[in-house]
C-alpha cells in the first residue's frame, strides 16, 4: 500500500508519517510497483527529450524512472512539500545532470510549461483532486500530457478474511485511517471522470492491475508491518486501536499468520490514467 496537493500539494492529515523508517518503505514499495509505473507512462506517451514535472516526488523513486524514460536529453523537475524527502531524492539522484529537485506546492510554481506532469500517489492526498487537476494543467503545454498512477482500496477489502485474520484486521484499520485523514481511497477509479472536469481530455483505456505478492513469507510480513507502523501514530490518535495492540497486531500476529500460509497478498487495485491537455 502506499503514499500523497488550495493549501500545499497534500490537503489531508497525512496519515503515512515522515521519517527515515517510511523513506525506506517508499524505496521499497517502489521496487515492486515500478514496472506498472513504467508502464503507464510509456503508454502515456513519455519518451526522449521531453520536459517532465515530477509532482509529490517524495524520495524520487518517480523521478527517476522519469529520468530513464527522457533520456539525457530530457528534463525531469521533482517537487514535494517535504524538505527532508527532498534532500534524500537529491542525494540519490546526484550525479544525474537532467533531474533537479523544488521543495513547494506544485501548483505555486511560476515554470515554463512542461511536456508532461506525472505522479504517483498523489492526488489521494488532497482535499478536491479535480482542483488539483485543473491548477496543475497550467503547468503543461497545450497538447501535453497529464498522466498519475493511484489506486482503489475497495475491491481487496475483505479479501485476506478467511485465511489471515490479522491482515484483514490491518487492512480495515489501514483503510479507516486513510479515510479519517481524509485521503480519497479509491481515487484511481474517479480519475477519468476528474480529469474531463479539470479541462482535460482523458484516454479511455487506462492501465488497471493488482501487484501480487509471492515473495518469502518473511518479506511479505515485513511489508504489510511497515506500512502498519508508518500509520500507527494516526491509528492510535484517531482511537481506532490502542499502542499495544498495535504492536501485538503487526509484529506477532500478522508475522504468525504471514509466515504460516502460502496466501499472496494483494495490492489494492492499481490505476495508470492519463490525459491530454487541450490544444
Amino acid at each position: 500500500m502506499p503514499t500523497e496537493d488550495t493549501g500545499p500539494v497534500e490537503d489531508t492529515d497525512y496519515a503515512l508519517g515522515r521519517h527515515d523508517g517510511e523513506y525506506d518503505r517508499l524505496i521499497t514499495q517502489a521496487r515492486q510497483i515500478a514496472p506498472l509505473t513504467r508502464r503507464v507512462f510509456t503508454a502515456a506517451g513519455i519518451g526522449a527529450g521531453m520536459r517532465v514535472l515530477d509532482v509529490g516526488c517524495g524520495v524520487g523513486d518517480v523521478s527517476l524512472l522519469l529520468a530513464e524514460l527522457v533520456g539525457p536529453t530530457g528534463q525531469v523537475v521533482g517537487v514535494d512539500l517535504d524538505d527532508d524527502a527532498v534532500r534524500v531524492a537529491s542525494e540519490r539522484c546526484a550525479g544525474i545532470d537532467h533531474v533537479a529537485f523544488v521543495t513547494g506546492d506544485a501548483r505555486d510554481l511560476a515554470l515554463e510549461p512542461f511536456d508532461a506532469i506525472a505522479g504517483r500517489f498523489v492526488l489521494m492526498y488532497t482535499a478536491d483532486p479535480t482542483d488539483t487537476l485543473r491548477s496543475l494543467r497550467s503547468l503543461v503545454r497545450p497538447g501535453g500530457i497529464v498522466v498519475f498512477h493511484e489506486w482503489i482500496a475497495r475491491p481487496t477489502a475483505g479479501l485476506a478474511a478467511a485465511d489471515q485474520p490479522a491482515l484483514a484486521r490491518l487492512q480495515t484499520l489501514l483503510a479507516d485511517t486513510f479515510a479519517r485523514s481524509g485521503a480519497h481511497l479509491d481515487i484511481g477509479a474517479e480519475l477519468h471522470d476528474r480529469m474531463a472536469v479539470a479541462g482535460l481530455v482523458p484516454d479511455p483505456n487506462p492501465i488497471v492491475e493488482f501487484a501480487v505478492h509471492h515473495g518469502e513469507p518473511e518479506e511479505s510480513w515485513r511489508r504489510w508491518a511497515d506500512i502498519g507502523h508508518s500509520v500507527l501514530p494516526k491509528m492510535v490518535a484517531y482511537g481506532l486501536i490502542d499502542l499495544d495492540e498495535a504492536n501485538r497486531l503487526l509484529d506477532v500476529e500478522l508475522r504468525q499468520q504471514l509466515s504460516g500460509s502460502s496466501f499472496a497478498p494483494l495490492s489494492p487495485l492499481m490505476v495508470g490514467q492519463w490525459a491530454m491537455a487541450p490544444r
